[in-house]
């Protein structure tokens, strides 16, 4: 049925009506085609002018929405006039609302209430509701919210829909009324239940939010279902998310990109429904990844105007997804989704401002951008901003005046903020508190959650920078510890920290254990060592012999010092490798080959093996060979190369080499 139809013509069961008007009305409610609803204006017309008032208010209806003929407000006014003199309660609040919006009249809300009120003293429950909205707005009367309120109840237990909604929304909100959320699902859910399927769509959102009332994501989707039957729009992007996330339902991405293509052709949210495309095809959600499509989709998207497609777009162009690398493109769509109130925009404008990227560097401005993504409440801006003012970035450098928002984003536990909060107190010389933030940092893991919008360009660079931020986290609580006593067991811990910070590739704590060992002659840290920040030049090899050490040192484990960690060790291989330490390659291939303290790779193993085996170590020269022997270099043996490598060995002492190449080399004779 018609929304007009269903909002605005209803049929008195106890009445009985002339055979004019149940013409026109069977025409009018069961219409298939334009040519029913020209029927039904005419069968209105031709009673209307034998003087059946049903006829001439519903004719009024006719005129005023374009039932059957053009619209012709001036014509609604003169029917209703009609109608509303013989008594009319329906016409009468017709006429009222076309005073109110100046349809067919000048406009006139004080006869508009007049006509409201009129037909409310004639038991129209649609003019008792619209008394209800000019008491709330001050509209041709002295504005009341308590009798806003009181007409919209009686509407509402009276089961007009929309009255139902009213007065929801006032408990809701809490206005006029002692604020009740339980109030407001009660009588959404009766709107919902007279088959209004805005309350429907309303009444699922709360139901999935579990704000104020019980949570049932299961019953939530159900009324989006409902309400998406009734032809709601809204109703059916939101079933389509839950389809997505799998809420209250089974995820099926594939459904819910067919739900989005249906409604690229509404009106209301095609912006969105383009957006969604936009992501399914970026991240094949139900289709195949295809970033030009994903493109396009943000791209018509954009142009309606939707500021997360805005954002999306700019990350196509600074990122290169689905079209050409272009920084300048990438700042105009940053900063058109930031002016329409998209955080990361924002964000996005500022990192450009401060690194140059698409536009000229401009550390002011990008600490501006920066503060609007935060006063938008972006994590991310907090922590930005909050590091610009302590670094003295486009602002005067202030730790009070930085903490301020460095702690903000800490207290949310974003990583890199808790770090620089310990950063802030080190600085400051609040050694405790520096400790139990650098500890924080320690222990939090990286799990800050994105929008769909941010690219997985940006979010891998934030979440490497929050991995680094914990690296240097432990170097810098290692550094501490001494700072606060130097018992025995400190000296184990800030060994230990620093320690773990080389492992994983921080430079600084690479080289305090590359100090450490070209002064000691091993990885210990003892009672009266000061820590050397100098700018002694540490060279390439002896950063390789030390890392080569702290390797041993966690695969064997050092009693009282060290406990034993093979992923550790492999980690402290692997730098010392790339740095060229022949030992290092050796141990770092057999842990790969032996699958210790990483995944097994035969292939990885024989390049490290060899390489070493090359330098002159013969117990890679060995392992090679047997790499070699059993075929896991190539997939096929080769006992020509083994013996080479075997013979090598062998010649440097290896006896279990020499035993080898003597099994392989007898073989090879008989």
């Amino acid at each position: 049925m018609n929304d007009f139809i269903k909002n605005n013509a209803e049929l008195n069961i106890n009445k009985k009506y002339s055979t004019t008007f149940s013409e026109g009305a069977r025409f009018l409610f069961e219409a298939q085609d334009e040519n029913d609803k020209k029927n039904a204006f005419l069968c209105f017309l031709r009673g209307s002018e034998d003087g059946d008032i049903d006829c001439t208010y519903y004719l009024g209806m006719c005129y005023e929405y374009g039932f059957g003929c053009d619209i012709d407000l001036e014509e609604a006014v003169r029917v209703y006039k009609i109608a509303a003199n013989e008594g009319y309660a329906d016409a009468i609040n017709n006429l009222g609302g076309c005073y109110l919006h100046g349809n067919g009249t000048e406009k006139d809300q004080a006869a508009a209430f007049e006509c409201f009120s009129a037909a409310y003293e004639l038991g129209s429950i649609k003019a008792c509701c619209r008394m209800g909205i000019c008491y709330q707005y001050g509209l041709g009367v002295e504005a009341d919210g308590e009798l806003a309120m009181y007409h919209y109840k009686e509407a509402a237990e009276n089961n007009l829909d929309i009255a139902c909604i009213l007065l929801a929304d006032g408990y809701e909100k809490g206005n006029f009324v002692q604020k009740s959320i339980a109030e407001a699902f009660k009588y959404y859910k009766l709107a919902a239940e007279l088959g209004n399927s805005l309350a429907m769509l309303k009444v699922g959102e709360m139901l999935i939010e579990g704000k104020g009332i019980k949570r049932d994501v299961h019953e939530g989707f159900n009324f989006y279902t409902l309400a998406a039957k009734h032809g709601n729009a809204s109703a059916k992007l939101k079933m389509a998310e839950c389809l997505t996330d799998g809420i209250g339902t089974v995820k099926n991405h594939r459904e819910a990109t067919r739900i989005y293509n249906s409604l690229v052709s509404s009106e209301d949210v095609c912006d969105i429904a383009l957006y969604k495309l936009g992501i399914a095809y970026l991240k094949g959600r139900g289709v195949d990844i295809d970033k030009k499509k994903a493109f396009d989709y943000f791209t018509l998207s954009a142009e309606k105007g939707h500021k997360d497609a805005l954002f999306s777009l700019g990350e196509c162009y600074f990122y290169g997804i689905g079209c050409e690398k272009n920084l300048s493109e990438a700042f105009g769509y940053y900063n058109s989704s930031a002016e329409l109130g998209n955080s990361w925009g924002a964000l996005a404008i500022g990192e450009c401002f401060e690194n140059g990227f698409g536009t000229n560097t401009d550390y002011v401005a990008a600490v501006k951008a920066y503060k609007k993504a935060a006063d938008l409440d972006n994590i991310e801006g907090l922590y930005n901003i909050g590091r610009c003012i302590m670094e003295g970035i486009g602002s005067a450098a202030g730790y009070h005046n930085a903490q301020m928002f460095i702690s903000r984003a800490a207290n949310r536990n974003h990583t890199s903020a808790t770090y620089l909060f310990g950063v802030l107190f080190d600085k400051m010389g609040s050694v405790t508190d520096a400790v139990n933030w650098y500890m924080k940092t320690i222990l939090l893991d990286v799990n800050q959650i994105f929008p769909d919008y941010v690219s997985l360009e940006r979010k891998n660079s934030m979440l490497k920078r929050d991995y680094l931020s914990k690296t240097k986290a432990k170097y810098k609580l290692g550094k501490l510890k001494l700072r606060i006593n130097r018992s025995q067991r400190n000296c184990v811990e800030a060994l230990n920290y620093i320690a773990n910070s080389a492992s994983i590739g921080y430079m600084p704590a690479q080289l305090q254990i590359s100090k450490l060992v070209k002064l000691y002659g091993d990885v210990k840290l003892p009672q009266n060592h000061e820590f050397d920040e100098s700018e002694e030049e540490i060279s390439k090899s002896e950063i390789s012999f030390a890392m080569n050490k702290l390797g041993n040192c966690y695969f064997s484990g050092v009693s009282g010092v060290f406990k034993k960690d093979e992923a550790a060790a492999v980690r402290c291989y692997k730098i010392a490798s790339e740095l060229g330490n022949t030992n290092a390659m050796y141990s770092y291939g057999w842990c790969l080959r032996h699958g210790r303290g990483t995944v097994e790779n035969n292939t990885e193993a024989a390049k490290w093996l060899k390489l070493s085996a090359d330098k002159g170590n013969a117990n890679a020269a060995y392992s090679y060979g047997l790499c070699c022997e059993e075929g896991c270099v190539t997939g096929t043996k080769n006992r020509r190369e083994a013996l080479m490598y075997y013979k090598k060995a062998a010649s440097a002492g290896h006896v279990e080499a020499g035993k080898r190449y003597m099994a392989i080399f007898e073989k090879e004779i008989r």
